[in-house]
């Protein structure tokens, strides 16, 4: 998948603009995976997004964090499964 290949290649960068892509990517990724209902699968993804570029400063990917804390939560309460903050 396109998604795998963006995050293989660039992950590791600290290129403002690329991380973006990168969070774009892996945002987008568990979105498909939620759609085709993986579930479980998206939620691993969007806990990956959020643990990765958390803590950044940058707008942008704080943009692509709450993104994902907002899908991630919206399908722990469909599965009936409350995410508990730690």
């Amino acid at each position: 998948q396109i998604y795998d290949e963006v995050v293989s290649r660039f992950g590791e960068s600290s290129e403002p603009t690329i991380r973006e892509i990168v969070a774009s990517a892996l945002y987008n990724k568990g979105c498909i995976l939620e759609n085709v209902d993986r579930t479980e699968q998206a939620i691993q993804v969007y806990e990956v997004l959020i643990t990765r570029f958390g803590e950044s400063n940058e707008l942008s990917l704080q943009i692509e964090v709450s993104k994902a804390m907002r899908n991630r939560d919206a399908v722990l309460r469909k599965m009936d499964k409350p995410h508990v903050v730690n």
